[in-house]
C-alpha cells in the first residue's frame, strides 16, 4: 500500500509497528497520517497488537479465517455495487489505456469448468479464433479474442456470464468470484471467521467509502499460515474490485509476473 497517502488500510494480520518493512522506518510515518487526520486504519488480527491499539477498528478474527470474512465482504460488496464495474470491464491494456486506468484485471476472461470446478483459462485456440497466447472474454453473447498486453485494440467483456462456448463450460473470473461469496450468507461467513456479521459490513462500508484510496495489506501477516495463499489471495482480490492498484493512495505494483506465470529472462 502507499502508506504515505492512503486515507484507509485494512492490516490482515500484518502489524508494521512491531513487524513489516521495519517499525522504525514506517510507524512513524503511520503515526503521522494519524496526527494529520489523513490516515485511519483496521486491524484484523487474533491477537491486540500495538498497530491493532491505535485502530479505528480491531476485529479479532479465528485464527485462519481472514478469506471468510473477506468473502463475506465481497459478498456485501458485489451485491450493493461498491465494485468498479468500469474498471473491471477492462479485458486488455488497451482498454484500461482508453479508460485512463493504469492496469486492468482478468475479471471478464473466460475460465474453463471440468468436474472439480474452475480450471485454465480458454484460450482463442481452443474455439479457433486465434492462437495459445490470446485469451477470450465475451460481450453480448459474442466471444471476444484479445492479446492482454494488447495497445491498439481495446477489448471490454461482460463481467457475468455462465454458459458454453464452443463445446467448453465456461465462466468469466467475477462469475466465479461471485458465486463462491454467494454460496455462503455474511453471517455464515461471519460465523466462521468468529467475527460478527456486523464487523463484516462495517469493514466492507469503510473499505469501499475511500475511492481508490484505501488498500488491504497482509504482508508479514496470512502470508506465514498454512491456508494463508488462500487468504493472501482474498486480500488481494479485495484491492481489486475497489480499482487501488498502480494509483497513488492505494496499491503500487510490487510484483513482475505475467499472465502466463513467467517473468521477464525466465520462461
Amino acid at each position: 500500500p502507499d502508506f504515505l497517502n492512503s486515507e484507509f488500510l485494512i492490516f490482515f494480520g500484518a502489524n508494521p509497528y512491531e513487524a513489516n518493512y521495519g517499525p522504525t522506518n514506517l510507524a512513524e510515518r503511520l503515526t503521522q497520517g494519524l496526527v494529520d487526520g489523513r490516515l485511519k486504519w483496521a486491524v484484523v488480527d487474533p491477537r491486540f497488537t500495538h498497530t491493532a491499539s491505535r485502530a479505528w477498528k480491531w476485529v479479532p478474527v479465528k485464527p485462519g479465517g481472514d478469506a471468510a470474512l473477506i468473502l463475506g465482504m465481497i459478498r456485501w460488496i458485489i451485491e450493493n455495487k461498491r465494485h468498479d464495474e468500469r474498471f473491471l470491464a477492462n479485458a486488455n491494456k488497451a482498454a484500461a489505456k482508453a479508460d485512463n486506468e493504469p492496469g486492468w484485471c482478468n475479471a471478464t476472461w473466460l475460465v474453463k469448468i471440468d468436474d472439480e470446478g474452475p480450471a485454465a483459462h480458454l484460450r482463442a485456440a481452443d474455439i479457433g479464433l486465434g492462437d495459445k497466447s490470446t485469451f477470450v472474454a465475451i460481450k453480448d453473447g459474442q466471444p471476444i479474442p484479445f492479446k492482454s498486453y494488447d495497445t491498439e485494440h481495446p477489448a471490454e467483456g461482460d463481467l457475468l456470464f455462465d454458459g458454453d462456448i464452443g463445446g467448453f463450460r465456461v465462466k468469466t473470473g467475477l462469475q466465479i468470484i461471485r458465486e463462491e461469496a454467494s454460496s455462503k450468507t455474511v453471517e455464515e461467513w461471519a460465523e466462521i471467521a468468529g467475527v460478527s456479521a456486523d464487523d463484516i459490513v462495517e469493514l466492507a462500508q469503510e473499505f469501499t467509502s475511500h475511492g481508490e484510496k484505501a488498500a488491504a495489506e497482509s504482508h508479514r501477516g496470512l502470508v506465514s499460515g498454512t491456508n494463508n495463499f488462500h487468504n493472501t489471495l482474498a486480500v488481494i482480490t479485495l484491492n481489486v474490485l475497489i480499482v487501488n492498484y498502480h494509483w497513488k493512495c492505494g496499491s503500487i505494483k510490487g510484483g513482475k509476473w505475467n499472465e502466463f506465470g513467467q517473468e521477464k529472462g525466465q520462461p
